[in-house]
Order: C-alpha cells, then sequence, then structure tokens
C-alpha cells in the first residue's frame, strides 16, 4: 500500500528479492485501497485494487475485541481448563 516515508519504503526494500527492488519506487504513487501483490502466490508481482466490501461480504470471525478483552476481568482457571481442554480434543 502507499508508502511515503523513506525508512519505511527501505525496510520494504530489504525484505523483497533484488530483483524487485524497483518496486518500491512505486509505492508512494499508489492510490487508495491499491496495493502491489508480490510473494510465492504471485507469479509475477501486480498492481491490485482491493475492493471495498460489503458488510454481509466480510469475514464472520470472531475475534476479540482486543481493547475490551483488556478491559474484561481475567478468566478463571476452571474457564482457563475447559478453554484448554476444548483446544486439546478439538471439542465446541
Amino acid at each position: 500500500m502507499r508508502i511515503t516515508n523513506d525508512a519505511d519504503r527501505e525496510h520494504v526494500k530489504s525484505i523483497l528479492p533484488d530483483s524487485m527492488a524497483g518496486l518500491t519506487k512505486m509505492l508512494s504513487g499508489l492510490r487508495r485501497r491499491e496495493a502491489i501483490f508480490v510473494g510465492q502466490a504471485a507469479t509475477l508481482p501486480s498492481r491490485i485494487l482491493i475492493r471495498n466490501l460489503k458488510p454481509e461480504q466480510l469475514p464472520r470471525s470472531n475475534d476479540v475485541d482486543f481493547d475490551k478483552g483488556w478491559q474484561s476481568p481475567a478468566m478463571t482457571i476452571d474457564q482457563l481448563k475447559t478453554v484448554a481442554d476444548r483446544w486439546r480434543y478439538q471439542k465446541r
């Protein structure tokens, strides 16, 4: 996604293969919701546009709201044991 800070651009450049280092020049010129797609899943580096998703298209994850998680009381030992048992034995 768009990166205008030189230090950030250098960090990205350091993790790209030498043959793709030139891609970092494009980072400051990207539009909103635009990205450079690189990696093992990409045959060729691609400039892509990330579309907006409707609420019903978003993943239905049950991730804990980080802020609310820290404000909630801690789990009891029995609750932690239940979670560990479910995790270990894959029960719901």
